[in-house]
């Protein structure tokens, strides 16, 4: 970890502290901020509900954190969120706002439950767990989504809530909420190499778009969609088996044309919302084509250019480790720690990697003339410590990957496809 955020729970019967809060026309300007650079996380905070509590909160604040304890670790979060988000830098070294999630995450249910305002406490624990992978506390954010995700199904919401017995509004509401914490669990659980607690076959709430038809639940729906292809990816053709049964070229079909339906889609949605253009404006378009090429190894160009565009217009957020060195030379603390893993990973798979030169793959084609040798690139010869310069990133006007072109890779993975153009080429 880069950081390690540290908390004394607070116990139930105890009144939380309240003091030393910003007054309310600087909360409802961090409560903006943190809309504005979530994105598709605003989801997560039912903004009606929230403005409501929070006037109430001004009004009367020790009554108001004693009644609403989830409440209050969300208002506190919002504000962590907001001072890391508008903090050029905190004097201390610690990430701006930090002690007021110290007194959100102390607020938290422990795993005895969450009796109190369930729905509410679920919004607190992802919104925690966002926090605690934001200061690259990994293992202590899965944890919280995974509570979060636990209370879900504890709750039932990963069912249909029928809007018979509680209402549309709160019917909606518990199949956004569900969904928000999924998509947060398979991102985090990808992220430490560990497995979602829920399958996706228990699940029969529908996604909010099936009801709601806005560009806000179609812009939700598309991205839990994502995180579901992502996961796929990496328990099935990244996965780790005892042995090879021989359904990894299959596998890898199936990502194939599940990500060649989902690039239409995704391409579809943005024409009609944002008539094919991609605007350094655009910050859902713009986070949904990083999370499409998320899927995919050969679009780390693409997404590098994207976060370019993002940051030339200041919309990509500050992150929270930003402001942990002193010397603004060493830049993210957490970039050292992630280099020491891939390091560590490169000694570790040492044995099997040859340092001489590769030998040039056959094409597929068998008829088809040798490549150039010189197309063959020795990854040993390139300078992983060399600057990236970002100036030569050129942003790629591209929406997606082309359907077409993920569903022909598809069918040219076809073993039986293979074995016949090699035998008629050898008969």
């Amino acid at each position: 970890m880069a950081v390690k955020l540290q908390w004394r729970p607070v116990p139930a019967d105890e009144v939380p502290d309240v003091t030393n809060l910003p007054p309310l026309d600087y909360a409802l300007f961090l409560f903006s901020t943190v809309k504005f650079y979530f994105g598709f996380l605003s989801f997560m905070i039912d903004e009606e509900s929230y403005l409501r509590h929070l006037y109430e909160f001004y009004e009367n604040s020790s009554s108001k954190a004693a009644s609403s304890r989830y409440w209050y670790a969300q208002y506190l979060l919002v504000l962590a969120f907001g001072k890391a988000f508008l903090t050029a830098r905190n004097p201390s070294g610690t990430p701006p706002g930090h002690q007021y999630a110290s007194r959100a995450m102390s607020l938290l249910p422990d795993l005895s439950g969450m009796h109190e305002d369930p729905l509410t406490c679920i919004q607190a624990l992802s919104l925690g767990a966002v926090y605690l992978q934001s200061i690259d506390m990994r293992r202590a954010a899965f944890q919280h989504i995974g509570q979060a995700l636990r209370g879900c199904i504890i709750e039932g919401i990963h069912r249909h809530v029928p809007e018979e017995l509680c209402g549309p509004e709160l019917s909606s509401r518990c199949r956004t909420i569900f969904w928000v914490v999924y998509m947060l669990d398979r991102e985090f659980s990808a992220l430490i190499g560990a497995p979602s607690s829920i399958r996706d076959e228990d699940i029969s709430v529908r996604l909010p778009a099936e009801m709601e038809n806005s560009v806000e639940h179609s812009n939700l729906t598309l991205h839990v969609r994502l995180s579901r292809l992502m996961a796929q990816t990496l328990t099935t053709v990244y996965g780790v088996g005892d042995e090879f049964n021989g359904t990894l070229i299959r596998n890898t079909q199936s990502i194939l044309h599940s990500m060649a339906e989902l690039s239409h889609d995704l391409t579809a949605f943005l024409n009609q919302n944002f008539h094919g253009l991609i605007s350094r404006a655009s910050k859902m378009a713009i986070r949904l084509m990083l999370a499409h090429h998320h899927c995919c190894a050969d679009s780390a160009q693409t997404i590098l250019q994207t976060l370019q565009t993002l940051a030339d217009d200041d919309l990509m957020g500050k992150s929270t480790l930003e402001f942990l060195s002193d010397n603004p030379n060493h830049g993210n603390p957490a970039a050292p720690l992630r280099r020491q893993e891939l390091r560590q990973l490169e000694q570790i798979l040492a044995p099997l990697t040859p340092k001489s030169n590769p030998i040039p793959l056959p094409s597929m084609n068998v008829n088809s003339a040798a490549q150039d040798d010189n197309e063959f690139h020795d990854l040993d010869n390139v300078d992983v410590e060399e600057a990236f310069e970002w100036d030569l990133l050129g942003l790629n006007s591209s929406v997606s990957l082309p359907p077409q072109e993920l569903l022909d890779l598809a069918d040219q993975l076809d073993v039986e496809s293979i074995m016949q153009s090699v035998g008629g080429a050898v008969g």
